[in-house]
């Protein structure tokens, strides 16, 4: 069951925000056969000043409209998938609610138990970040063991 969470600027309509999440969710569906009802979903509004991550991520120039939606697996996701993932969550949000895909940045991170940790025992939580950057089109990997 994944969680989502969409960072978007203040003021735009239930209606949109609805569209965006239900977006989101279909992709998820279509692509990783995710059923409806396990797509958990949040969205959070942020103040024009207080997120500069929404309007330069990756280096990228955004306006208003920038979202950022963040997808946390707790299993490994292939590289196809991802793209496929991405490409469907844009093509969904451009026929909804008509988006750029430049204004769409994508954030997958799955977490997972890796094992036990050789030096204290305990059980390893494996923590890696997959961050899809527009009109550059490739994945940037970030793992972290905790």
């Amino acid at each position: 069951m994944p969680l989502v969470r969409i960072d978007m600027f203040c003021g735009k309509s239930t209606m949109y925000r609805l569209a965006i999440g239900d977006a989101v969710c279909e992709a998820l569906g279509d692509v990783m056969g995710v059923a409806a009802e396990d797509c958990h979903r949040v969205v959070i509004d942020h103040e024009p000043d207080n997120q500069s991550n929404l309007t330069n991520h990756f280096g990228v120039q955004r306006n208003s409209d920038a979202i950022l939606v963040t997808i946390a697996f707790d299993e490994e996701v292939g590289v196809d998938q991802k793209e496929l993932l991405y490409t469907a969550i844009v093509r969904a949000l451009r026929q909804r609610i008509r988006l750029p895909s430049k204004e769409v940045a994508l954030k997958l991170v799955e977490v997972g138990e890796q094992g036990p940790s050789p030096t204290s025992g305990s059980t390893c939580t494996r923590c890696r970040t997959w961050s899809v950057v527009p009109n550059i089109n490739r994945f940037i990997s970030k793992t972290e063991d905790r």
